[in-house]
């Protein structure tokens, strides 16, 4: 979903659909990604104790530009039941941004080189 030039992408699809987990249990999100220009993205969540996403509720990361898939592994520090999350792509624009994978689980291991493993998320492209 795009809003404005501060798009965001919920895990999955274009809505969020998936079961509360534990924020205890998964304190990280592992993803692969490839981007062209460094950006700040962010990531926000709701907790079974709030029903909005807040600033609060909000992680910042930078994400550098590669012409190679990289491996993050974001500490996301909440905590509770998580509802929901989505991922702002950051604010560059005229920028192309490939997701591999995302995992709570630790990072994905593939025999195969870095390519698309997911083509749920396919690739997002900035138009603005």
């Amino acid at each position: 979903m795009s809003t404005g030039d501060n798009p965001y992408v919920y895990p999955g699809g274009s809505v969020p659909n998936w079961e509360p987990f534990s924020g205890y249990e998964h304190k990280y999100i592992y993803m692969s990604v490839r981007i062209d220009k460094t950006d700040t993205w962010q990531i926000d969540y709701t907790t079974s104790r709030t029903g909005d996403f807040s600033e609060g509720q909000s992680r910042k990361f930078v994400v550098n530009g590669s012409q190679d898939f990289q491996e993050l592994k974001l500490d996301m520090q909440w905590d509770g039941m998580i509802r929901g999350f989505r991922i702002h792509l950051g604010t560059n624009k005229n920028r192309t941004i490939e997701i591999d994978y995302l995992s709570l689980r630790g990072p994905v291991i593939t025999s195969q080189t870095s390519r698309k493993l997911s083509t749920t998320w396919g690739k997002v492209k900035d138009l603005f």
